[in-house]
């Protein structure tokens, strides 16, 4: 078993996403260093879009139409123990730098826990849009994405978490591109359009799980490993 799960929600987007996915996988293909694994995460309803017949992949389809944030809590309590981190990657990604595996696991491999991200392209240092996390986190809180979110916030939960937990650490040489409508980089299609309904909830709701307490005492979960 790799040391990785590299962990795609997807869903097709009338079929244009699965372009983009398969992007995605050909950049994973070209720069890994064989020490992870390739997830995708589909809805059923998304097949009729078209196959998605990559080799050397973890496919798991679901009967259920999932957020975003839902699909990556589904897909890490049901494939993370077998790894030691799951990094995620939206769809709409690309792998720019070779040897990724080896430069984030050189550096995770002396810390007890690690919250680790690249450059997107667009954020840079600013948010950690695709988190690099150790297995042992998301175990520790039973989630990887508050379940009070729906799509937005869940990077600034990571950003919060990492903060908190001294554990935090962006790497400027590793580019994982997002191709994103805010960045120009691709153009907004009905995926993009449902997500903004989330944003002002998700917003709300992040702010308020920052200020009741509860953040601390899920912190508190984490630092007792």
């Amino acid at each position: 078993m790799k040391d990785i799960l590299v962990m795609v929600p997807h869903h097709s987007a009338d079929g244009r996403r699965n372009k983009t996915l398969e992007s995605l996988y050909l950049s994973w293909k070209e720069t890994t260093s064989n020490k992870s694994d390739f997830l995708v995460g589909m809805d059923e309803e998304d097949i009729k879009y078209g196959d998605i017949n990559f080799d050397n992949i973890i496919l798991d389809i679901n009967k259920e139409r999932l957020n975003v944030i839902q699909k990556i809590n589904y897909l890490t309590s049901k494939y993370v123990k077998n790894y030691k981190y799951v990094y995620f990657v939206g769809n709409d990604c690309i792998f720019k730098t070779k040897d990724w595996e080896n430069i984030f696991l050189e550096e995770a491999n002396k810390n007890k826990y690690c919250i680790f991200y690249g450059d997107d392209g667009h954020q840079h240092e600013k948010l950690c849009t695709h988190a690099f996390i150790s297995v042992n986190i998301i175990e520790s809180l039973g989630f990887m994405g508050p379940k009070f979110l729906r799509h937005y916030y869940v990077d600034n939960f990571w950003m919060e978490m990492g903060k908190h937990l001294n554990c935090l650490k962006y790497f400027p040489n590793i580019i994982l591109e997002h191709n994103h409508p805010d960045a120009n980089k691709s153009e907004t299609d009905i995926l993009y359009k449902q997500a903004s309904n989330y944003f002002y909830e998700d917003q709300y709701n992040f702010a308020k799980y920052m200020k009741n307490g509860n953040f601390i005492e899920d912190m508190k979960r984490i630092k007792i490993l």
